[in-house]
């Protein structure tokens, strides 16, 4: 089976897939397609496993002082958001 049956054959089966078109002389890619992403799922062991992977990362990041200054940015923002929310259910509207 060449790569544009298999394409076919995964496309009408519903499967999520990226075309990745490259210019032959420099390899520079020069064009992108996406099928069926709203296909994708994961199996909770595999979100599971990828934030294992991640924590470490994230909780050295947020040790630092940049981490330190983005989630004070970012719970600002969020305080921000959840008071316009408020203003909004007083006066009456979603």
């Amino acid at each position: 089976m060449d790569a544009s049956e298999l394409l076919k054959e995964n496309l009408e089966e519903g499967r999520p897939c990226s075309v990745i078109h490259f210019d032959p002389k420099t390899g520079e890619v020069t064009g992108k397609e996406h099928y069926n992403m709203e296909n994708i799922r994961f199996e909770k062991y595999q979100i599971e496993s990828l934030a294992r992977a991640l924590l470490p990362a994230i909780q050295a990041f947020y040790a630092t002082e940049e981490g330190q200054r983005i989630k004070q940015q970012l719970d600002q923002e969020k305080a921000e958001k959840e008071a316009l929310k408020g203003t909004k259910k007083r006066k009456g509207t979603k």
